[in-house]
């Protein structure tokens, strides 16, 4: 008997039935009962008298039933208490088993025989035509309705719960796959980072930019490690260069010995074909490859820009395609402070923060409608070709403290949202600030000026500084040129040594008090 029960509850755990829900059921089911209008205590005695007629096989039935009550209030009692003193350890569970067969049929036979078991019992009971009987089986029949509508609702209840189950199940596993593509995704982007990295450490050039155009197809094809990308390139420009056009005095390349010289020298052939280039006489040249890393560091510097460039439409939207943006549609910053940079192209691309402090630009530099969404800095910055800047828009402040200028630096029409400093600045030639907006302070003490400065129509809204500005004379600097308000040149001697004819900016207020000062020590004198 205990192995039948055991296999009972056995059965009951496999197909997900808990003891509560049946204990639930057991509940609804005797208050339907005592809910219903029957006179149990005639039922119950007419019960009795049934199996007493019946005999032995009345008082066999009877004495099953109670037998497997008592049992089973053992068995229960004997489990809860198992269960209480092992609370804190996990039971094991067996294998799961398919259900037998013959527990499916031994089912069906057990719903037909309380069925007819049932009906036997309402019939004996109120089998007569009263009205009183034919109410009660009405009520019976409502019942019975009821209790099976309860278990259809749990039933409903456990297969949305078992159907719940499955959906999270499934969310779970494709969420797991996802992560196991994402990893799989990092991992092969950090392989390709990480051997595109090796390539830019190589001695051959055309390795070197076989791994700046892998570094572009993987920032491409992951927006998300775009900004590593930029850093990445920005530090191989950032890597010391000495540039042919350079002034020896700017070289920021450790001296090398001459057999060190020697074996860095890298000639294209020499990487593509050493043996045949042996076998033509040819030598390891360090101007070839000074020639070749000049290529290479072209190359970044066109990757950067070509990502850098939005060419945005009225509307400030990018229409290039090729445009790089950081995550939610920020701008990439660059950092190229003390790079060396060629022909350096700027123009029309829209950066966040960007460093260029120490920097040498050689040949042109363009950074025309450049928009500067966050501090850009040219703080030491050396030019040695034409500087324009003009219609740039710098959001934030921006820096050209003890900046150096070696051609003409055209800042028209551009606008600085805040502060422009352009303190201890050296403009060699020519500096245009025509119609240039300067929203913030702007500041230019002490900066020399050797050639034509105009400020033709700027725009000044906070305060302009202009104090120890030394403006050249005899370069073709217009006598009345337009200085911002309130300020003027009165020639002087700076007492440094410099050739030609100078003058200092002034506030005009303080050079109508010191000619005021003088007509008045004149006057006494004329007088005497």
């Amino acid at each position: 008997m205990r192995t039948v029960i055991d296999r009972f509850w056995r059965w009951l755990r496999r197909v997900r039935v808990s003891r509560w829900v049946m204990l639930g059921v057991g509940l609804v089911a005797v208050g339907v009962l005592g809910w219903v209008p029957v006179d149990w205590s005639a039922w119950v005695a007419g019960l009795g008298a049934s199996v007493v007629s019946a005999g032995v096989p009345g008082w066999v039935t009877v004495g099953g039933v109670v037998v497997l009550a008592a049992v089973g209030l053992v068995q229960g009692v004997a489990r809860a208490r198992a269960r209480s003193e092992d609370s804190v350890r996990a039971q094991p569970q067996g294998p799961v088993r398919p259900i037998p067969g013959w527990a499916i049929w031994a089912g069906l036979v057990l719903v037909v025989a309380v069925g007819a078991g049932a009906a036997w019992a309402l019939v004996a009971a109120f089998g007569s035509d009263s009205p009183q009987n034919k109410n009660r089986l009405e009520a019976i029949k409502l019942a019975g309705s009821i209790a099976v509508g309860t278990g259809g609702v749990a039933a409903l209840l456990l297969a949305a719960r078992r159907q719940r189950a499955t959906e999270l199940g499934l969310l779970q596993q494709e969420q797991r796959a996802a992560d196991d593509r994402h990893d799989a995704d990092e991992r092969r982007v950090t392989e390709l980072y990480t051997a595109a990295a090796d390539q830019l450490a190589s001695d051959k050039a055309p390795v070197r930019m076989a791994g700046l155009y892998t570094l572009e197809r993987i920032g491409q094809n992951n927006p998300d490690h775009r900004q590593t990308i930029v850093n990445l390139l920005c530090a191989y420009l950032r890597m010391p260069y000495h540039h042919p056009d350079a002034d020896p005095a700017d070289d920021t390349t450790p001296v090398a010995t001459e057999g060190e010289s020697a074996l860095a020298a890298q000639p294209l052939l020499l990487d593509l074909a050493p043996a045949l280039a042996e076998a033509a006489g040819l030598t390891r040249d360090g101007a070839e490859q000074q020639r070749q890393e000049l290529e290479v560091r072209r190359t970044a510097q066109q990757l950067l820009t070509r990502h850098l460039f939005s060419n945005s439409d009225t509307d400030g939207v990018p229409t290039n395609p090729d445009f790089w943006s950081g995550p939610e549609s920020t701008n990439l910053d660059l950092d190229l402070a003390g790079a060396t940079l060629h022909h350096w192209n700027l123009a029309y691309c829209e950066v966040g923060h960007a460093r260029f402090d120490d920097a040498y630009f050689h040949g042109q530099a363009r950074f025309e409608d450049a928009h500067f969404c966050g501090h850009a800095g040219f703080n030491g910055a050396h030019f040695h070709g034409y500087a324009d800047f003009n219609d740039a828009d710098f959001h934030l402040d921006a820096g050209f403290f003890d900046a150096d200028f070696h051609g003409d630096a055209n800042f028209n029409d551009a606008d600085f949202h805040l502060d422009a400093v352009f303190s201890d600045a050296d403009f060699h030639r020519d500096a245009r600030f025509w119609r240039t907006g300067f929203h913030g302070d702007a500041k230019f003490f002490e900066a020399n000026l050797h050639g034509v400065t105009g400020f033709d129509d700027a725009d000044f809204h906070g305060i302009d500084d202009f104090r120890g500005v030394w403006a050249r004379l005899d370069t073709g600097f217009p006598g009345a040129s337009p200085w911002p308000p309130g300020w003027r040149v009165v020639e002087d001697d700076p007492g440094d040594g410099r050739e030609g004819r100078w003058g200092r900016l002034v506030p005009v207020e303080d050079t109508e008090r010191v000619q005021q000062d003088g007509d008045e020590a004149a006057e006494p004198a004329a007088g005497r």
